[in-house]
Parts: structure tokens; C-alpha cells; sequence
């Protein structure tokens, strides 16, 4: 019998998976978007850490995993928690506002393609105040993005993608160190709207 998950599970994506199970924590009735799960069969083990009223959206931007996410969840009867969604550039703006209390994204592949594009959408399918996580893993590789996401988004601008997109300037950072595998996990949040913007 073929393993059909195999192609899911590259090293270094499995052990950000891991990361993300570790560090997760879900508050009663939030509904969480999580994008980048390369490790499907971690999810049985995500549905264990859930509250009453969660759902959980599990997000992929092809539809071969889309497809294989949706079976995996009906397959393993805990469609009651989990719904699976594609997300791409060309549909992810027509999602409705203010859906999520997190958006979390496992690995930085799908921000290098268009990290404005897709971080303006995550701000806006967050509800006020809601949170963004990226985990990504800690190298010299990702060093340079990660310097752009948080402190200099161009040359000579001090200021960082998530907060040029409209995420609060305050940053969350949590280094966490597995074995010899290092990974950061950056946590935003959506600014609670102040009424007085409105009048002028």
C-alpha cells in the first residue's frame, strides 16, 4: 500500500508543523485559519488542543492538497472542527472581513511570493484584534526576510511589512530550539479601531 501522505512530510516542514503544535494555545469559540500544514495527519493531534465552538479552517493555495485535506478530514470523522479551504491570491480577496481571531502560517513560501498582497488580506479577514503568527525556521536563509517583514520594508524605511500593511507596531517573538532545529514564531495583532478616526 502506497503512503499518499509522504509527500507531506519534508524534514524541515514536519518539524515546523511541530513547532506550531507546541506553542498553539486556542481560546473558546475562536475560529483559526491555519496555512502551510505540509504534516496532515498533525491534525487529529490539533483537534486534541481544542476548546468548545472552535473551527479551524486548514488552508491551502493548490487544489491537490485542498482535496487531500477535505478527504483526510472526512475520512478521520472530525469535520466537526475542521473545514479545508483553498486560499490563493485570486480568491482570497473575496473572502468576507473580519472572519478569523488567528491566522496562522506555517513557513514563509506562500509571503515571498507576494508578501504586501497577502499579508493586507490576512489583516483583513482578522477580526479586531486578532492575531497573525508566522512560524518560520531560523537560518541565514530567512534571516534577510525576516529583517524585512519586522523592521525595514524598503531601503532607508524603518518600518516593517507587517506593520506597513496596518498590523501594530508591537511584535511577539518566540525563538524555539528542538534538537539542533531552530525556528522563530512572530505573533501580530489587528489594532482595535479607535471611533475618533472617523470624525475629523
Amino acid at each position: 500500500m502506497i503512503d499518499t501522505k509522504s509527500e507531506f512530510k519534508p524534514k524541515n516542514h514536519r518539524n515546523l508543523d511541530n513547532v506550531f503544535l507546541k506553542i498553539v494555545k486556542f481560546s473558546k469559540g475562536e475560529r483559526v485559519a491555519i496555512q502551510g500544514i505540509k504534516d496532515i495527519s498533525i491534525l487529529p493531534s490539533i483537534s486534541q488542543k481544542l476548546k468548545d465552538d472552535n473551527l479551524i479552517a486548514i488552508i491551502s493555495s493548490g487544489k491537490k492538497l485542498a482535496n487531500e485535506l477535505s478527504n483526510y478530514i472526512k475520512e478521520y470523522k472530525i469535520g466537526d472542527k475542521f473545514i479545508s479551504l483553498l486560499w490563493n491570491l485570486d480568491n482570497i480577496t473575496k473572502l468576507k472581513d473580519e472572519q478569523f481571531h488567528l491566522i496562522a502560517l506555517i513557513g514563509i513560501e506562500q509571503l515571498k511570493e507576494d508578501p504586501v498582497a497577502y499579508l493586507s488580506s490576512y489583516l483583513r479577514l482578522l477580526k479586531e484584534n486578532g492575531k497573525f503568527m508566522v512560524v518560520m525556521e531560523e537560518n541565514s536563509k530567512n534571516d534577510l526576510f525576516l529583517k524585512k517583514l519586522l523592521y525595514e520594508a524598503e531601503m532607508g524605511e524603518m518600518i516593517g511589512l507587517l506593520e506597513k500593511v496596518g498590523f501594530s507596531n508591537r511584535f511577539f517573538i518566540k525563538k524555539v530550539v528542538d534538537n539542533d532545529f531552530k525556528s522563530i514564531a512572530i505573533t501580530a495583532q489587528k489594532p482595535k479601531i479607535n471611533p475618533t478616526n472617523y470624525f475629523g
